[in-house]
């Protein structure tokens, strides 16, 4: 009796052939030395610092590597390694579970092509540009079920913490504004965080949160500004209508991402005013819209975008 008899084998990741067997939670992985550490300088370290035969735990023959990333984590970066099929680049599809796994284990072991994968398809999700965020609904790779409120949040705070985590700062200013469109209640009470709060992480979303908020009161004051036409006919008229239904726009009525709430008061007070004036307010949102997104990592506490580009590219490099 070798004690391995209560793990559970994975039958697609037990090689009779392997040399070495991981051990994650309750699960074991007979997998070969070679391919891994092909792949990774990490587990050629772990390889090569294995004590002698007879000195340590083997199951069949192979040592024992005992891991501590959970069982199902390690099953998915395991399966990118021997699977090709298993996680392909952008445009084919997967899930948010899928990639936040290999993401983080890929960038603990440092296996670059696969944590470079990961991060095409978490940029799909979080993009870097206002145009990709409007479209996201349709180019975004992560396939999960629906979910609302809380189990929401959580799923958003796991974003956020997988890109802290792996230092992928490009694609934090979006998983932040995603994250900044729910109730700050359950942000701050979300029990994800007893996982996922490093480095001041809490604080950092926060923050973000109350920029936001205070960002989007200068966003819609901008758009006021901007909503009369220069050659506008009735410019007392349409001024009035604009004020009135702003006032009368309830705030909790109001979307908290600045390209749909700007689009809610569009359709709100557009009937209201002259022939020329729509265009007007619809040309000046796309310029406050867009001078939002552009300050958005400032405002957050981030480095700009420029910045956060040329970290980007040297990942990608």
């Amino acid at each position: 009796m070798d004690g391995s008899e209560s793990l559970e084998r994975i039958p697609k990741l037990w090689f009779p052939d392997g040399s070495v067997v991981l051990e994650a939670e309750n699960k074991h992985f007979r997998v070969h030395k070679g391919v891994i550490a092909a792949h990774s300088s990490v587990f050629k370290d772990m390889f090569e610092s294995l004590p002698p035969a007879g000195d340590e735990e083997r199951v069949e023959g192979c040592a024992v590597i005992h891991l501590a990333n959970p069982a199902e984590s390690v099953q998915h970066f395991l399966m990118a390694i021997y699977d090709a099929s298993f996680f392909e680049p952008p445009p084919s599809h997967t899930t948010l579970s899928i990639v936040q796994a290999i993401a983080r284990l890929s960038y603990q072991y440092e296996v670059k092509f696969l944590l470079r994968r990961a991060l095409a398809h978490l940029e799909t999700h979080c993009p870097l540009t206002l145009d990709g965020w409007k479209t996201r609904g349709i180019t975004s790779t992560l396939l999960e079920k629906p979910s609302r409120g809380l189990d929401l949040v959580s799923k958003k705070l796991e974003v956020v913490h997988t890109i802290y985590l792996v230092k992928a700062l490009w694609l934090l200013p979006a998983a932040m504004y995603d994250l900044c469109l729910d109730d700050i209640k359950d942000i701050v009470k979300n029990t994800q965080w007893d996982e996922c709060n490093i480095g001041g992480l809490q604080d950092l979303c926060i923050f973000a949160w109350t920029e936001h908020s205070r960002m989007l009161h200068v966003h819609f004051s901008s758009m006021l500004s901007s909503i009369l036409a220069q050659r506008c006919a009735a410019r007392l008229s349409c001024l009035q209508a604009a004020l009135y239904s702003a006032c009368e726009w309830p705030l909790e009525r109001r979307s908290r991402c600045a390209h749909t709430s700007a689009r809610q008061y569009f359709d709100l007070v557009c009937t209201e005013l002259c022939k020329d004036c729509p265009r007007a307010l619809l040309e000046g949102m796309e310029i406050v819209t867009n001078e939002f997104w552009k300050a958005m990592p400032h405002n957050y506490g981030m480095s700009s975008w420029d910045e956060l580009k040329i970290k980007r590219a040297a990942m990608f490099a």
